[in-house]
C-alpha cells in the first residue's frame, strides 16, 4: 500500500472523498479548534486528546488548505486536522482539484501592481507591467487608444466571446495650485473623502521626470498651534502636501520642475501578514488584476483552450467612469466585471469568499448570468455570498451604458475599508480566482 501525502507538491483536492484505511493512529485526528489552525507551525498541534478515530473504509469529505489537510464529519458539523504524513489512502473516491490555484502567487503579483504608482490618468506604468507579463506568457495583446490593455486567448468557439476586466487606475490627485507657503493645493482623482489620506505619505510626479516624496495634511495640524484642528473641515480648501524639499515659496517649488496639473500618488503601504492578510491602499482593483493574471498563466502553462474566444481588458479609467466602455468585439456575448466586493453594515460580503454582485448603484446585473456563477460556485464548493452594493458602478455597467448589447456580471474579492486603506484574506483572492477559473471554462450562462 502506497504511503500519500496529499499536500506535497501542491496537490490539492475539491472536497475530494477519501477512503482511509485503519492505520489511522488515534492521536492524528483532532478536533478543529481556535488552537488547531492550519496556518499555525506548532508541532505539538494535532498531539491533543482526540475524539473515537474514524473507522476503515470510511468516507470523509476532506480538503488540502495551504499544505494543511482537515477532514469534515458525515453532519458538516465537526472538522478534524489530520497529520497527513500518518495515514494510508486506500481509495480516492472523486477527483483532484482540476486548478491548480496557489494564492500566494497572486499576492505576489498584487503586491508588484499596488506599488507601481498609477492614479487614473497616469498609468502607463502599471500597464507596462502587464504588458511585459502579456509578451513573457505568450498571450496576444494590444494598447488601447485610451491607454487601456486589451489580451485574447482564442478559444474553441470563435463565433461567441467573452469579455473579462479588472482595473489598474487607481484613486489619486493632482497639483491644483503652488502655495506660497511652498505648499501644493490639491485636487482629488477618483471617489474618495480626503480623510481616508490624511497623513499618508505620497509622490509627485513632476512633467520633467523627476519625482519628490511629500505628505498629505490638513493646513491646521499642528495641535500646539490649532486648539480646534479636529474640527476643521477636510477638504479642498484646507487639505495640502508638505513636500520633502526645502522650500519656502511659492518660485522654490517651480524651481523644482513642480507645476499645477502633476500627478499625485498616495503610497499603498502593502504588507502581508502571517495570518494571511493583505493590507494596503488600491487593492480596488489591482486585486482582481493579479487574480487575472495569474488565472492567464495557469491556462497557458497548462496549455488549456478555453470553450470560447476570452479577451481580459486591463482597463485605466475606472475610477472615473468610463475604463471599460470600448474596444467590445461584437462578438462579446457575456462581460464579466472583476472588481471589490464592499463589506460594511448590511452587506453579506466579507473578506473570505468571493461576493458576487446582484445590483448596484446602475441597477440589477444579468440574472441569468448570476445564476449561473452561484451554480458553478456550488458545484465546486467556492465560498461565496450574493450581495448588493449600495454606492457602486463597474465597468461592467458602464459598457452596458454605453449601448453594448451584453450580458453582463460582477464579482470580485471582498474588500474591506474601500476607498481607504483596504484589506483583505488570501482565502477572498482564492475563492475569486476559483470561480473565474471555473466560469473561464463553462459553457455560456443560460445554455
Amino acid at each position: 500500500m502506497k504511503r500519500e501525502n496529499p499536500c506535497e507538491n501542491n496537490l490539492v483536492f475539491d472536497l475530494a472523498f477519501l477512503r482511509l484505511s485503519n492505520e489511522i493512529p488515534v492521536a492524528q485526528f483532532c478536533p478543529w479548534t481556535k488552537h488547531h489552525s492550519p496556518f499555525s507551525r506548532r508541532k505539538n498541534d494535532v498531539n491533543a486528546v482526540c475524539t473515537k478515530p474514524f473507522n476503515e473504509g470510511d468516507v470523509l469529505s476532506a480538503e488540502c488548505d495551504r499544505g494543511a489537510f482537515y477532514f469534515f464529519s458525515e453532519e458538516g458539523n465537526q472538522k478534524f486536522l489530520a497529520n497527513i504524513i500518518m495515514f494510508n489512502v486506500i481509495e480516492k473516491v472523486g477527483r483532484e482539484m482540476d486548478h491548480p490555484i496557489n494564492g500566494q502567487a497572486i499576492i505576489d503579483y498584487i503586491k508588484e501592481l499596488v506599488s507601481i504608482p498609477s492614479p487614473s490618468g497616469y498609468t502607463e506604468e502599471a500597464i507596462a507591467y502587464v504588458a511585459s507579463f502579456m509578451k513573457e506568457n505568450n498571450v496576444p495583446f494590444y494598447i488601447n487608444h485610451k491607454g487601456g490593455l486589451v489580451a485574447t486567448l482564442k478559444g474553441k468557439d470563435d463565433t461567441k466571446h467573452r469579455m473579462l476586466t479588472a482595473h489598474v487606475d487607481t484613486l489619486g490627485a493632482m497639483v491644483k495650485e503652488i502655495k506660497a507657503s511652498g505648499r501644493l493645493k490639491l485636487t482629488a482623482i477618483g471617489g474618495f473623502r480626503w480623510n481616508t489620506v490624511e497623513g499618508e505619505y505620497c509622490k509627485i510626479h513632476s512633467g520633467n521626470g523627476k519625482t519628490y516624496t511629500g505628505t498629505i495634511l490638513i493646513h491646521q495640524t499642528a495641535a500646539h498651534v490649532y486648539k480646534n484642528m479636529g474640527e476643521v473641515k477636510r477638504n479642498d480648501e484646507n487639505i495640502e502636501v508638505r513636500l520633502d524639499e526645502a522650500v519656502k515659496s511659492k518660485e522654490d517649488v517651480e524651481k523644482l520642475g513642480i507645476s499645477v496639473g502633476d500627478f499625485v500618488s498616495f503610497e499603498p503601504r502593502v504588507e502581508v501578514t502571517e495570518s494571511g492578510f493583505i493590507k494596503s491602499r488600491h487593492l480596488d482593483d489591482k486585486a482582481s488584476v493579479g487574480i487575472l493574471m495569474y488565472l492567464i498563466k495557469v491556462i497557458q502553462d497548462r496549455e488549456l483552450t478555453l470553450p470560447f474566444t476570452t479577451h481580459f481588458l486591463i482597463a485605466n479609467n475606472e475610477e472615473i467612469g468610463y475604463g471599460g466602455n470600448s474596444n467590445i468585439p461584437e462578438e462579446t456575448v457575456e462581460y464579466l466585471a472583476v472588481d471589490m466586493g464592499a463589506i460594511g453594515d448590511g452587506q453579506s460580503t466579507d473578506e473570505y469568499s468571493v461576493s458576487i454582485c446582484a445590483k448596484d448603484s446602475s441597477g440589477p446585473y444579468h440574472y441569468k448570468l448570476r445564476q449561473h456563477l452561484v451554480k458553478l460556485a456550488k458545484e465546486h464548493h467556492i465560498d461565496y455570498r450574493v450581495d448588493i452594493y449600495p454606492f457602486y458602478s463597474s465597468d461592467a455597467s458602464s459598457a452596458v451604458r454605453a449601448g453594448f448589447d451584453i450580458v453582463h456580471g460582477l464579482i470580485g474579492p471582498g474588500i474591506d475599508a474601500s476607498h481607504a486603506f483596504e484589506r483583505t484574506h488570501i482565502r477572498s483572492i482564492e475563492h475569486t480566482a476559483r470561480l473565474i477559473y471555473h466560469y473561464l471554462l463553462s459553457k455560456m450562462a443560460g445554455q
